[in-house]
Order: C-alpha cells, then structure tokens, then sequence
C-alpha cells in the first residue's frame, strides 16, 4: 500500500508525454498529469472545448457533456442531426 501511495504521488510530481508508444506485445499508454482535469474532446491530435463543432467526413460533429446527468463531468463527440 505504501508503494502505491508512492507511485500516485510520484505520478503526480511528474509531466508525462501523453502518447501511445508501440511495442512488439502491446501499446504502452501514458498519461499527461497536467491535463487530467482537462474537460475536452480529442480529434487528430488537437483538444476541443465544450461546444466546438467539426466537420469530419459527411458528418458534423459537436463536442458535449458525455453524460446528461453531469454538469462537471467528462466531454465526447456527439454527432449532430443532419440538417436539409
């Protein structure tokens, strides 16, 4: 137990790359401490905040809370209603 107090506070001391690294079994993931509490949506490598909108193929997509319940809570992509 000591170890893993240890760890989370050496993990939390420390920047980490956030970067997926390929190896021969299985990809390593790592974690950028800094922006763990970050409320944003990913899309090729660039963060988004709430309410951005992009294109992506046909599609638009727009950034939202991931859950309706939570006014704090995590972001995902949803995709928008097609309008004529």
């Amino acid at each position: 137990m000591l170890r893993f107090a240890f760890l989370l506070a050496a993990l939390g001391a420390c920047s980490v790359q956030a970067q997926v690294s390929h190896v021969n079994a299985a990809p390593v993931v790592t974690l950028d401490a800094d922006t763990l509490g970050e409320r944003v949506c990913y899309y090729d490598n660039h963060a988004y905040s709430f309410g951005a909108i992009i294109q992506v193929g046909d599609y638009y997509m727009e950034c939202k809370a991931a859950n309706d319940f939570e006014t704090n809570g995590p972001l995902k992509w949803h995709r928008m209603a097609k309008t004529k």
